[in-house]
């Protein structure tokens, strides 16, 4: 009897300390998100950045249909600035205070000896007009698919607050596991 006692207690306690990790993680991560969203938000808001970057990578989600089928409305897609950029990358560009993702179809040097870029949406019928390249934010890297309803979801007040309460509930899940867990013995 005591030895299914105490091995139910070393089940409890991997168990509690698995959940506490989880939940040590997923909260860092959480707030990891939230800060680079912030940082991201506070540059695009009042540096003048529309395609911001932390660290050499940033986010966007795109808005359109011209990339499809490879990118669709509302993808979120990961970029990365690059050294150098060839044809066939899909790149996101500032136009018009706006981020545009397509693809490189031309590249050439002015006479000037500025570097010109042609882009063009997969869907599209005919290029875009030339950029310079110093107007490229970055290659994209990743996309996650879908994932821009979300992330549109967490910038409104109402779905800040509900993430919000997810990390705060999974701060305190260990705490109501451990309270429950000792009400359930207590029964017993």
């Amino acid at each position: 009897m005591t030895q299914h006692v105490e091995g139910s207690r070393k089940k409890t306690s991997v168990a509690k300390k698995i959940i506490r990790i989880a939940s040590v993680a997923l909260t860092v991560l959480f707030l990891l998100i939230i800060l680079f969203n912030v940082i991201c938000f506070s540059m695009r808001a009042f540096g003048g950045n529309p395609c911001p970057t932390l660290f050499g990578y940033g986010t966007a989600v795109v808005i359109t249909s011209s990339m499809e089928p490879e990118i669709t409305a509302y993808d979120m897609i990961v970029f990365q600035e690059q050294e150098q950029y060839a044809l066939r990358d899909v790149v996101i560009y500032v136009s018009d205070e706006y981020c545009i993702t397509h693809r490189i179809v031309g590249i050439r040097t002015a006479e000037d000896g500025t570097t010109m870029v042609t882009t063009q949406g997969d869907a599209n019928n005919a290029p875009d007009e030339e950029i310079p390249l110093d107007c490229i934010a970055g290659k994209v890297v990743l996309i996650i698919p879908h994932i821009g309803h979300l992330q549109r979801f967490l910038q409104q007040p109402i779905g800040f607050l509900i993430l919000t309460l997810i990390v705060a509930a999974l701060i305190l899940l260990p705490e109501w596991v451990e309270r429950y867990r000792t009400a359930k013995q207590q029964k017993n």
